[in-house]
């Protein structure tokens, strides 16, 4: 359950990073007036966060599936934390 849940929101931040590249693409086309310095810098930004999420919940889902995969090692590990 935990493992599809962070596997779910990790592919909710990669469409959310695609779709800021896609407006992105958007701002930039020929024939439009570019972004300004601080909405490029804003989504530079944006785009970061993103990522840093979207690999959070990669390593959350890979750290759960492992757990579950390792149940003897999950209970070592919930020894110490109890």
């Amino acid at each position: 359950m935990l493992t599809s849940g962070a596997a779910m929101q990790a592919s909710l931040c990669a469409e959310r990073m695609r779709s800021l590249f896609e407006l992105l693409d958007c701002c930039t086309a020929s024939g439009t007036l570019p972004p300004s310095r601080q909405v490029l810098s804003r989504t530079a930004q944006q785009l970061l966060a993103l990522l840093a999420e979207h690999q959070r919940w990669l390593q959350l889902a890979d750290n759960a599936r492992y757990y579950r995969d390792h149940p003897d090692t999950a209970a070592r590990v919930a020894r110490f934390t109890a």
